[in-house]
């Protein structure tokens, strides 16, 4: 109960912004994941993404994912959200991997520590980068539904933003960047 308590007032201090977002992924680590097996967190997040994650997402981006999917294109999960949760969600997915905010494991179990910057930003776009090559970065696809992404999805050639409507399950894509960045 106090690590929830925790992490709750950590994203209260983020909304007011006294902390950044980077700091609440440290504190988010430090109290959920310290001395925690890597093994043991993967096992429960694949055992909870089965039926129960799918009814979280919108019906009509799962499907363009799986028309991106089916042509053959790599498809890759960029997010600022933490590795270790959602590698098994790749895994599961069959996407080529995951690009997130990286969580520091020594020996088998999470020290607490996050190694580098959060995947936000100008650190998304450097961390596909990396991934796959300047060439196939330019020359991909992004979608993006908050500020964090703005960076990528100006960078690579078809950029596309995903506006959120309530209820969550009702989404539209917007294409809002056809053509290379100069």
């Amino acid at each position: 109960m106090r690590a929830v308590l925790e992490v709750v007032c950590s994203m209260a201090l983020v909304k007011a912004r006294v902390i950044s977002n980077h700091q609440l992924k440290e504190r988010c680590a430090a109290v959920l994941l310290a001395g925690e097996k890597e093994c043991h967190v993967g096992a429960i997040i694949r055992a909870e993404s089965g039926d129960r994650l799918a009814g979280w997402f919108d019906a009509e981006l799962v499907r363009l994912l799986r028309r991106i999917q089916e042509t053959g294109a790599n498809v890759f999960l960029v997010s600022s959200n933490l590795d270790c949760y959602l590698r098994p969600l790749g895994e599961l997915w069959g996407l080529r991997g995951v690009i997130a905010t990286r969580t520091e494991v020594v020996d088998g179990r999470f020290t607490g520590r996050l190694v580098g910057a959060t995947c936000i930003g100008r650190e998304k776009v450097a961390r596909v980068i990396e991934a796959v090559g300047e060439d196939e970065a330019r020359a991909g696809a992004a979608f993006g539904d908050s500020r964090g992404d703005e960076e990528l999805l100006n960078y690579v050639n078809e950029g596309y933003w995903i506006r959120r409507r309530l209820p969550m399950r009702r989404s539209s894509v917007e294409r809002i960047r056809k053509g290379g960045a100069a």
